[in-house]
């Protein structure tokens, strides 16, 4: 977040004899120790990937933008004569800016290479789930936060609620570091 004001979150497979879990006090009062993968059983195959997301603040110029908003800014900063005088179109630009700022977007990257091991599928058919499949999983996801957010899932509110301490309290604050990193780096730049 420090140099360039993004999140990066890196996802990969874990290898048979890796560790993961560490020490964690449970519910229950108990210790929960470190846990070793295990070897796969003679009839499961392991999927491999490497992969992560890179969560940045959306430049306002994306082509992704909805053309109203686009639109709404480079024509707004356009829209100056040529008798007006420099100090005119930077306070325009400032206020074009800073009204576009107040409609924050993050822009999410992910990139993963993933090795299913299945030999028996054409690659048309994998190349599908892995384009198609992903991606209209991605869009449902999105779909489940809106609704969230908007009320109408309390049993993953609820979830997130219990969570808020041990994972949602920290990106909340880095989303949070992130997006006030990006508005000052460009506040500098003017």
């Amino acid at each position: 977040i420090d140099d360039k004001n993004h999140i990066v979150v890196k996802l990969q497979s874990l290898d048979t004899g890796a560790t993961y879990g560490g020490e964690e006090q449970q519910d229950d009062g108990q210790q929960q120790r470190e846990k070793v993968i295990p070897p796969p059983n003679k009839s499961t195959t392991r999927v491999e990937l490497d992969g992560g997301f890179l969560f940045r603040n959306c430049p306002i110029d994306h082509p992704c933008l909805p053309p109203q908003e686009l639109s709404s800014i480079t024509t707004t900063s356009m829209a100056t004569t040529s008798d007006e005088d420099e100090e005119e179109k930077k306070e325009q630009r400032k206020n074009d800016d800073d009204e576009h700022d107040s409609h924050d977007k993050i822009l999410v990257c992910v990139s993963f290479f993933v090795d299913a091991k299945i030999n028996f599928l054409p690659m048309s058919v994998i190349n599908f789930v892995v384009r198609t499949v992903i991606g209209k999983s991605w869009s449902m996801f999105l779909h489940v936060a809106r609704d969230v957010f908007a009320g109408k899932r309390p049993a993953h509110a609820k979830a997130i609620e219990q969570k808020r301490s041990a994972l949602y309290d920290w990106v909340d604050e880095r989303v949070q570091t992130m997006l006030s990193c990006s508005l000052s780096s460009k506040a500098n730049i003017e």
